[in-house]
């Protein structure tokens, strides 16, 4: 909500790869943006300015952005049975400066509202926030042209599909 220049911007993603195709303007690279401040990232770790209130819509006195992360009940959940399935990650950022994190529980329960539990959540689940070159494996790829990493990716998911069909 008011999150760049978005006033309300909902995506729903699928369980593996995501690939967020769409023309200028439609809101890419917010999403991206989104869950990189959803999931703790700072401004200069989004390369997209210095200061977090660059991300909160003009005029508006501050932006939410909310992210679902899958916590199915397996060795790397967190705390299965505090959050549930579904851990709910909510950061407010001020216009003027700071901001809040919430965490919620599969039942939108509050169980913590510190920084330092979201960490531990990214740690168990693996989740890096930070803007990733394509030698560590995921990037941001450019909205008008395919990216290298794309066909890698992609020529990789067909051939795990393949080979899922010769497994039946």
């Amino acid at each position: 909500k008011n999150f760049m220049n978005h006033e309300h911007l909902r995506m729903d993603l699928g369980p593996g790869i995501n690939f967020i195709i769409g023309k200028n303007g439609s809101g890419k690279s917010a999403m991206c943006h989104a869950a990189q401040v959803a999931l703790g990232a700072s401004a200069r770790d989004t390369e997209r300015g210095s200061t977090m209130s660059g991300f909160v819509r003009h005029g508006q006195p501050s932006a939410e952005v909310r992210l679902e992360i899958r916590n199915a009940p397996r060795e790397d959940a967190c705390e299965w049975n505090r959050y549930g399935d579904t851990i709910v990650v909510e950061r407010t950022l001020n216009a003027k400066g700071g901001g809040k994190y919430v965490l919620r529980a599969a039942d939108n329960s509050i169980v913590s509202r510190k920084r330092d539990d979201l960490q531990k959540i990214l740690e168990l689940q693996r989740i890096v926030a930070r803007q990733q070159s394509e030698q560590s494996g995921a990037s941001f790829a450019p909205c008008d042209t395919p990216h290298p990493f794309m066909r890698k990716y992609a020529q990789a998911g067909l051939e795990a599909l393949a080979r899922r069909g010769h497994q039946q």
